[in-house]
């Protein structure tokens, strides 16, 4: 229990520093839009003074090209899941009868997601994201509530963090579900390269596709029936393969 409070306490800490730093880039600066930006530096001044208390074992093992392959896939199959993961919106398009579903959207850059610069949003998705919330949620969060808790009260936790992390409903629905294959993959595997990979291919079919709400058609339901029967049998081959995803 007293390890629940003290990284719950660390986890107010953390959104208490973005929210901070926030306010110090708007007034002094006059930076616009940068809560993105503090977020990725909370994460990072937050993870180097942890790692360095707690002297967390974080792993990068090499992986064989065939399991960054089945990773990458995983990572997109979860992605095309979000309009069905994300459950209060899919009941509701439901019951107007309509269906969410993911569709190509590669002209990206037009889009005014983040009107700060496009260029670190697209950074920040890739690469700054994935590093710095795997190694935080994962390889210092999770690995320290498994000192003390079961796989499953951990995975489950590191995971609740995950989402609220987000500051988005919709979102935290999706990222704590994420999460938990996620947490699931590193406690099986123990390495941290495994569940970047998968976070960086979700990230980077975000940028690739939208969604879009269509009149609904049973076709949808052999659709969801078919990604989530992939993405069970690729986590299922990538976890029963332990020893084969540490050599090239």
């Amino acid at each position: 229990m007293r390890i629940i409070i003290t990284i719950s306490i660390i986890f107010l800490l953390l959104i208490l520093t973005t929210i901070g730093l926030s306010y110090v880039l708007v007034k002094i600066f006059y930076f616009k839009n940068t809560v993105l930006v503090c977020m990725d530096l909370s994460l990072l001044i937050f993870s180097i003074i942890l790692y360095r208390f707690w002297k967390s074992d974080i792993q990068l093992n090499k992986i064989s090209i065939l399991s960054t392959l089945k990773l990458i896939g995983l990572g997109v199959l979860l992605m095309l899941l979000f309009p069905f993961l994300n459950f209060t919106l899919f009941f509701r398009n439901i019951n107007s009868g309509l269906v969410g579903v993911l569709i190509p959207n590669l002209d990206f850059f037009s889009n005014e997601n983040f009107p700060f610069s496009k260029e670190y949003y697209f950074f920040k998705l890739l690469i700054i994201g994935p590093v710095l919330e795997e190694l935080f949620f994962r390889g210092i969060i999770q690995t320290k509530l498994r000192e003390k808790l079961s796989m499953t009260k951990s995975i489950i936790l590191s995971s609740l963090f995950f989402g609220v992390w987000h500051m988005d409903l919709e979102q935290f629905i999706v990222t704590f579900l994420a999460g938990l294959l996620l947490g699931f993959i590193y406690e099986k595997n123990k390495n941290l390269l495994e569940t970047i990979i998968v976070h960086v291919s979700v990230n980077c079919g975000n940028l690739f596709f939208q969604n879009e709400n269509m009149t609904f058609h049973f076709k949808y339901i052999f659709y969801y029936a078919a990604i989530i029967t992939m993405v069970f049998f690729i986590s299922k081959k990538l976890l029963e393969n332990k020893n084969s995803l540490n050599e090239f």
